[in-house]
């Protein structure tokens, strides 16, 4: 982890979750951070987005079915790993599985739309924040948070939000301005900023 004064900090030990988590995201945006430990560039409803763009590049044969087996096996290993996916999904994961493994292209299309409909970026973010807070203020389970932070990052850049954006305001509100963090409930207001359904034009510089 990087080296940032804890001085506004009034309980670190007991906000000791949120400062891993300040300190995670302090280090996963860092420009010089190692690409490996940078944060995904695509998530589920990312990687879900570009099935149904092949889907129709192939329909349209603009390219082989062959370019949707990657990315249909991709997505049949990260979803059971995808805490923020798995709370969202109504179907079951053993079928939407072996559907996209082995079943004809036409069932496979269909699965795709139905985790479209259920996992959109939008639905995602908002769940992926309200775990987030829970993970940070109620448990205990820093791997957890960990592995949190990476997919609620990789939400906020495909949302629009710049990696220079995102640090800047983690940076401001838990090391540098005038606010004080005396919980791991300041979680909230810092989410909060993200809160807005479209990211203002400054975020994507």
């Amino acid at each position: 982890m990087r080296f940032r004064s804890i001085a506004k900090w009034d309980t670190p030990r007991e906000s000791k979750n949120l400062l891993f988590f300040a300190q995670l995201v302090d280090e996963l945006l860092f420009d010089y951070t190692l690409d490996s430990y940078k944060p995904s560039a695509m998530n589920t409803p990312i990687l879900i987005s570009e099935a149904e763009i092949t889907i129709l590049q192939v329909e349209s044969s603009i390219i082989n079915k062959a370019n949707l087996k990657h990315i249909f096996d991709e997505l049949c290993e990260i979803l059971p790993k995808d805490e923020v996916a798995l709370s969202l999904l109504a179907v079951d994961l053993n079928e939407v599985r072996s559907t996209l493994k082995s079943s004809p292209e036409q069932s496979k299309a269909a699965v795709i739309d139905l985790l479209a409909k259920q996992l959109s970026l939008t639905q995602y973010k908002v769940r992926c924040e309200e775990i987030l807070i829970t993970a940070v203020t109620e448990g205990h389970d820093l791997p957890r948070i960990r592995a949190l932070t990476r997919t609620y990052m990789t939400t906020l850049l495909n949302s629009g939000y710049s990696a220079r954006f995102i640090s800047k305001i983690a940076q401001d509100y838990f090391f540098y301005d005038q606010n004080r963090i005396s919980s791991n409930l300041a979680i909230n207001e810092f989410i909060s900023f993200f809160f807005s359904s479209e990211p203002e034009p400054h975020s994507f510089l």
